[in-house]
């Protein structure tokens, strides 16, 4: 109901040509609630926001497995681009790690958000131009 909501408002937003901006409690809540009504496999383990030199940087831990580990990486760096896109808080990069419920090395990846905005909020990139120019992996 609350995500119904959250479009309904982004939508009316959008037609008056105001975008809202949400404190990180609202965007933590939001976050929440796009985990909590999800069909997936994935699991919300924690979010992070902090600064490291110049860079403002949204980072989420998720559990995945290695079947869905593709999708749940695709529906977290949505959210994270829907929800930097709306927050008072001028986020620039974004980082998500995957967990996976055997007992393995989790897979860290980053991108810089004005590139994945490219493919999620503007539809300028392909999927392939996303991967290839925004997507950075790396599994330690």
């Amino acid at each position: 109901m609350i995500i119904k909501i959250f479009i309904f408002s982004l939508l009316i937003k959008s037609i008056a040509g105001n975008s809202p901006h949400y404190g990180d409690n609202q965007i933590v809540t939001l976050l929440n609630n796009h985990f909590n009504v999800t069909k997936g496999e994935n699991k919300l383990l924690g979010h992070y926001f902090y600064k490291n030199k110049d860079k403002v940087i949204f980072q989420i831990e998720i559990e995945t497995d290695k079947y869905n580990m593709n999708d749940d990486m695709f529906f977290s760096f949505d959210i994270i681009s829907q929800l930097t896109n709306v927050s008072k808080r001028n986020f620039t990069h974004a980082i998500v790690i995957m967990h996976f419920k055997i007992n393995a090395l989790p897979i860290i990846t980053k991108v810089e958000l004005a590139c994945s905005n490219k493919y999620f909020i503007d539809n300028e990139y392909s999927k392939y131009q996303w991967r290839k120019n925004c997507l950075f992996i790396q599994n330690n």
